[in-house]
């Protein structure tokens, strides 16, 4: 069976698209699956034609629903932009050439933004707890739990080791990690509340996307019986969101995961009519995409200059920490 869907203006689709095949079973032998999705794009025509268009969601201009689990009383922050533009129709350069009824384009853009927060609670430490004070310190049962200094550790057979007085931590033994760690999480938004027992951050998390692609075909009519045409097409991908369920980091970078997605496409294609029911045709393609995916910002070499650890291989970005509690 072969589906066709003829878009239209209203379409949800980029306007460079003129037509899709869906075929479901019995495809051509030119292809290597039986299931294929033929896209067909637009070519300009002897009349110069264009249009453009823009989908807005904004709920700092209209407000939107909250989530029934959300904890504030204002929906999170969004705005969510979709705007691009077509032209088309014949190539033509004053006073050197006109493609009328010969050469013909189409080009294609469309951008896409997102700004979104999601509301999220999560566990932080306390401020006492950044400064080596985990006097209050408990499971989530409410039990107390003791910190021993590793430095006093006893022989064998017991390993015993001294507790640190009153559970607090000396400065001169605090780590240089360790501060720089505690130094990232935000406050907590309810210190009352035993970050071992409950959530004592409530707050909203960033997300962001940044997507564009533009297209260009050119045709050519050679003659009755030739025709040519070629097509490239550019796309790039940002997504921006949170690492895990934790709260967002002071420094604004180091939970955030960064996917790129670079996307370059071209085709050239001939075809050629030997009579009403047979035709030969050439189809040359070529695609490169890139896939990049990292924690923090590319541009910074964090596990060096802010954490303090080797960095013999030169890594880029934040490092995944995990077993802190």
């Amino acid at each position: 069976t072969t589906e066709i869907y003829t878009l239209s203006l209203h379409d949800a689709l980029p306007i460079y698209i003129q037509e899709v095949q869906v075929n479901t079973l019995d495809s051509s032998a030119r292809f290597g699956r039986p299931g294929t999705v033929i896209v067909v794009t637009k070519s300009g025509t002897n009349a110069l034609h264009g249009q453009a268009y823009e989908s807005l969601q904004d709920n700092s201009v209209v407000g939107v629903a909250r989530q029934r689990q959300n904890t504030f009383t204002q929906a999170p922050f969004l705005i969510n932009n979709l705007f691009g533009f077509g032209v088309g129709g014949p190539v033509y350069i004053p006073k050197i050439y006109n493609g009328k009824n010969r050469t013909f384009f189409f080009f294609d853009f469309s951008d896409y933004k997102l700004r979104q927060k999601t509301s999220i609670s999560t566990s932080v430490p306390t401020a006492a707890q950044r400064a080596g004070d985990f006097s209050g310190l408990t499971d989530s049962s409410g039990r107390p739990i003791t910190l021993y200094n590793p430095y006093t550790t006893g022989p064998a057979p017991n390993y015993q080791r001294t507790p640190f007085p009153n559970n607090q931590i000396p400065v001169s033994m605090q780590s240089p990690l360790s501060k720089s760690l505690y130094s990232i999480p935000p406050l907590p938004t309810d210190p009352n509340v035993n970050p071992a027992a409950g959530n004592n951050w409530i707050g909203g998390a960033r997300t962001y996307q940044n997507r564009d692609a533009e297209m260009l075909r050119i045709d050519q009519t050679i003659s009755d019986k030739d025709h040519l045409f070629a097509r490239i097409q550019k796309a790039t991908r940002l997504i921006a969101s949170p690492s895990g369920t934790g709260a967002p980091l002071l420094n604004d970078t180091t939970n955030l995961t960064y996917n790129m997605y670079p996307d370059r496409l071209g085709v050239v294609s001939w075809t050629h009519t030997f009579s009403p029911t047979f035709f030969s045709e050439f189809l040359f393609s070529d695609s490169w995409q890139y896939f990049q995916f990292y924690t923090g910002t590319d541009a910074n070499n964090d596990v060096d200059k802010i954490l303090g650890l080797p960095n013999p291989f030169g890594g880029m970005g934040w490092p995944a920490i995990s077993g802190t509690g």
